[in-house]
């Protein structure tokens, strides 16, 4: 009998990480301030728009810098200064974006401008959240990741790699899963009082024929010895009001294909934040839900600036009406 040959190996490809430009501890520092921490960076020339984002409930957010402290001047400069603080505020007005204006070809996430560094409130640095460094790559259309998902270290001024607890060896096999949940890529929100719409942007599956919320209740476990959430472990509770799906549209964006969802969630309570998530459903069944999101409501008593301006003009009609008044009894 002539044996038969060994088969030979199909050789499997080595998985090649892509190299980030930005270095933890390195070109990337935290540097302490007088009352705020700062993330500052140096990357390789022809990457820009840099972003700093943190994770936080179930979404990454892009990091603003905390506004500046308030100058208090004498009161002619107040009085100097009435003019074009209400310029500023008739402006700040006009150019907010609103949520009835928002069109399924809009970008969904706005890139801030480029620097060398942002500052992050002690809050922020001392939590224990997730975070990362996004950045333009040069001659690429979309933000890649400039550095590894890391954690700070306030103590000790450094930034520590993020290590997920499924990456940690137990000695258990865990079999793979075919489906994985999906990811939130952005969501606005229009709260009130008691109620909430709610539009969240996902990756498109042409599986996915329909979608439903579900409430979420959080245990929280706290680190005695530094006093921060050490794990947020949430569950699903009923949610006594009503939710309701009004749009769901296929959008286009940055070569890639999303999909929108809006839905309103009455019966919140006022000034209050829940948390939720998405639960995609094919053919009738439910597929992994997405990360958790909070929505937020409004509080009781609002003054918005459309209300104080119809009390101000009723308050100014009605002095020249007494005023009016008061002169004609004045005796001649």
């Amino acid at each position: 009998e002539i044996p038969e040959p060994t088969p030979t190996p199909t050789p499997v490809p080595a998985v090649v990480k892509p190299v980030l430009p930005g270095v933890l501890n390195d070109n990337v520092k935290l540097t302490p301030q007088e009352d705020h921490w700062r993330v500052e960076w140096n990357l390789p020339q022809g990457w820009s728009d840099v972003r700093l984002e943190k994770f936080f409930a179930g979404l990454w957010t892009p990091v603003s810098p905390p506004p500046p402290p308030v100058e208090h001047h004498g009161w002619f400069t107040w009085l100097t200064n009435i003019p074009s603080n209400i310029i500023g505020f008739f402006s700040g007005i006009i150019s907010r974006l609103s949520f009835d204006e928002i069109q399924p070809d809009m970008t969904a996430v706005k890139p801030v401008s480029d620097s060398l560094g942002m500052d992050i409130s002690t809050a922020d640095a001392t939590a224990g959240m997730k975070w990362r460094l996004m950045a333009r790559a040069p001659n690429a259309h979309e933000l890649t990741p400039a550095t590894e998902e890391f954690t700070i270290d306030a103590a000790a001024h450094l930034l520590n790699a993020f290590i997920p607890a499924e990456a940690v060896d137990t000695g258990v096999t865990t079999p793979p899963t075919e489906e994985t949940s999906i990811q939130i890529v952005s969501s606005q929100q229009k709260p009130e009082q008691t109620s909430c719409t709610v539009l969240l942007a996902i990756p498109f599956d042409p599986k996915i024929d329909g979608f439903r919320l579900e409430r979420l209740g959080t245990v929280t476990t706290f680190n005695t010895a530094r006093g921060v959430p050490q794990e947020v472990e949430f569950q699903v509770i009923p949610h006594e009001g009503r939710v309701e799906m009004i749009s769901q549209f296929k959008v286009p964006y940055e070569g890639n294909d999303l999909t929108t969802v809006t839905f309103t969630i009455d019966g919140l309570a006022p000034n209050s934040g829940t948390f939720w998530r998405l639960v995609p459903q094919a053919s009738g069944r439910d597929l992994p839900p997405s990360n958790e999101f909070l929505v937020t409501t409004l509080p009781p008593w609002r003054l918005t600036w459309a209300t104080s301006l119809f009390w101000l003009s009723i308050a100014t009609l009605a002095s020249l009406a007494f005023l009016r008044w008061k002169s004609r009894r004045l005796p001649s």
